[in-house]
């Protein structure tokens, strides 16, 4: 279920599990200026000097508005960032605008009948009840038809950069491993994400992460780019990694 609550991404200290930084620095450099402006234009609204919420276009309305803002933009520009902040800031920048797409842990539980469902199924495999998985699944996919209809048609469509948080399933080959997320959980032929990581791109630390998880699967976010949607002939949507923790 979504979290209205949730953090913005990358809000708190990460430790990366991959990270391109040559394609971070050059997607950061394609938008700086408007990261820039849209950092200091947050700073400005929410300094201890400015105890409300405002619009900046006010603030530079002002001779004194506009000297303060310089003064944080020349602040901001002049202060040292490593590519884990100008990531930051840039998925903050094209989240704000609406220039990533974001993809969470589950869908939006829009129905009664789903919600009743998942709370009974919790029950019952509270006290090791065996339930039919097949007949459970689809009961969802009858529930759930308007979401799957909804997420299938974003998907087909998908392109350019993406957010995708969630359960990632790992698979290890001889020189690589194989990240698959489906995008929606405990239905018939869900549509996955699924990304492929060279080891030798990899620190010892993060190959150590992905070889321990087994069977399990490994919470993540992955930004990156999409480079191939779902189709009639492919239920994958293959992303290339930019950023992976």
């Amino acid at each position: 279920m979504a979290d209205n609550k949730k953090k913005p991404p990358l809000a708190e200290p990460t430790i990366f599990l991959f990270l391109d930084k040559e394609l971070v620095e050059s997607l950061y450099g394609q938008r700086e200026p408007e990261v820039v402006l849209a950092e200091v234009a947050e700073e400005t609204k929410t300094t201890d000097t400015v105890k409300v919420q405002i619009d900046v276009q006010k603030v530079l309305e002002t001779s004194a508005g506009r000297e303060q803002y310089q003064k944080r933009l020349s602040s901001y520009k002049a202060t040292p960032k490593t590519t884990e902040r100008k990531l930051r800031d840039l998925v903050w920048y094209l989240q704000g605008k609406g220039l990533i797409s974001t993809f969470g842990t589950s869908l939006e539980f829009q129905s009664d009948d789903l919600k009743n469902l998942n709370s009974a199924t919790e029950q019952l495999a509270r006290y090791g009840i065996v339930q039919d998985q097949q007949k459970l699944r689809a009961l969802r996919d009858r529930l759930f038809a308007q979401e799957l209809a909804a997420l299938e048609k974003r998907l087909t469509n998908l392109k350019g950069l993406a957010l995708i948080e969630g359960d990632w399933f790992v698979e290890v080959t001889t020189d690589s491993y194989i990240l698959r997320k489906p995008f929606a959980a405990d239905v018939s032929n869900p549509a996955t994400c699924e990304i492929k990581l060279h080891k030798n791109s990899l620190t010892p630390q993060s190959r150590d992460t992905l070889e321990g998880v087994g069977r399990k699967p490994v919470r993540l976010a992955v930004f990156g780019n999409v480079t191939i949607g779902i189709s009639p002939a492919s239920r994958t949507v293959q992303l290339t990694p930019i950023a992976i923790y």
